[in-house]
């Protein structure tokens, strides 16, 4: 059994000759995987030594040398691929990241090691041979978290931010267990006195918010509400699909809300609208499309005289902060924009207030109006956290 190394395929070939050989294939991925433990190992060993030394006998004039600069010099020193760089440069530098006083508390934890696993495809078109791939995770958020700690204090804003929950928080039981007294939490006393001063704020800022619920609708009468020229019912109608059917009357529902809010937004004469749902618009021609949007924006503006130019912004995940450059750039031009986006897009703390100038002055402005869809997948169950209560 050998290895065969396929360069400009970039993979590994395990080509087995000998049937009474020892080597197993276990032993020989353990082989594999201990051999980069090795050089991941050694080579962190050997940029804190190069480091030390170069620092040591450097001439005056000259920059101190970052241990990232020494773990780059010993890898290039290996002649590697390029594309491998990045990786080996993380998972060295990982080694040494931990402070040693948390690290040592307890046993070596999944959090701090990382850890690996393997997958092995069939296919029948490809039915002699067995694809093998290792996934190397060796960070991971508690590991990061715990090095901030180290490096000073760390406090934790969120609605989820106290919650015994690994999917949607920090692990709180392993951070407890390495920080100690360290790791603090609010007293009910504490949690009083800031609602009362958030109160105080809200009480005298003197903007008024509208808030308005939007109940479930009877998709063909809300409809006829919407648009008076039956050409324009129709055109959404046809994309309706069945509504006998639950999955496609929720989906004209969560469409005429939208679009109910929209004409709202639209003759209300303010800038922006952002439009928060559980999932992102789609690019092809369905229900919940920017086309079909953008042709709503269109039926609507020709049937009430609304001169007003509109630009329909679909904020993803993906080019996400060149689509919010667009978006600040049109509102600062204080021109009309509607943003589409998501829960798992913006709710990560994005800032999206924008700046505009008036009378010479910059000022920071949040956007005018909000439709919020009710979350449906992204809320945690936390009846079980209140079990003993």
């Amino acid at each position: 059994m050998y290895i065969d190394l396929n360069v400009e395929e970039g993979y590994n070939r395990i080509i087995f000759e000998n049937k009474n050989d020892n080597l197993t294939l276990s032993r020989l991925i353990k082989n594999i995987t201990g051999g980069i433990s090795y050089f991941i190992r050694g080579s962190y060993l050997l940029s804190i030594h190069y480091c030390e030394y170069y620092n040591k006998n450097k001439k005056p004039a000259d920059d101190l040398m970052q241990i990232e600069d020494a773990v780059l010099s010993v890898i290039h020193a290996f002649n590697i691929n390029e594309r491998y760089i990045p990786y080996l440069e993380k998972v060295i530098l990982g080694k040494g990241r931990l402070n040693q006083s948390y690290a040592s508390t307890f046993a070596a934890d999944v959090y701090d090691t990382g850890f690996k696993y393997y997958k092995f495809s069939d296919s029948l078109n490809n039915n002699f041979s067995t694809l093998i791939t290792m996934y190397d995770i060796n960070d991971t958020p508690e590991s990061f978290l715990l090095n901030l700690v180290s490096k000073g204090h760390v406090i934790g804003l969120s609605a989820t931010s106290t919650m015994d929950t690994v999917t949607g928080n920090f692990d709180l039981t392993y951070l407890r267990s390495k920080l100690g007294e360290n790791f603090y939490k609010p007293t009910e006393e504490e949690k009083e006195r800031l609602d009362s001063e958030i109160n105080k704020i809200i009480a005298s800022n003197k903007a008024k918010i509208d808030v308005e619920f939007i109940k479930s609708l009877d998709p063909e009468t809300t409809l006829k509400e919407l648009f008076i020229t039956e050409d324009y019912q129709n055109v959404i109608i046809n994309r309706f699909g069945d509504l006998s059917k639950n999955t496609e009357n929720f989906n004209a529902n969560r469409f005429l809300k939208i679009a109910l809010s929209i004409k709202a937004f639209m003759a209300s004469g303010l800038s922006s609208l952002l439009i928060l749902t559980n999932r992102n618009l789609g690019k092809d021609n369905s229900l919940f499309s920017e086309q079909t949007f953008g042709n709503l924006v269109d039926f609507i503006k020709e049937e009430n005289n609304n001169g007003n130019e509109y630009t329909i912004i679909n904020l993803t995940t993906k080019k996400f902060e060149e689509n919010k450059k667009l978006y600040l750039d049109k509102l600062s031009k204080k021109e009309r924009v509607i943003i589409f986006s998501s829960y798992p897009t913006t709710g990560a703390g994005q800032n999206l207030q924008y700046e505009i100038e008036e009378d010479g002055i910059i000022k920071q402005e949040d956007i005018s109006c909000l439709y919020i869809e009710k979350p449906t997948n992204i809320l945690i169950n936390t009846s079980l956290f209140n079990r003993n209560n």
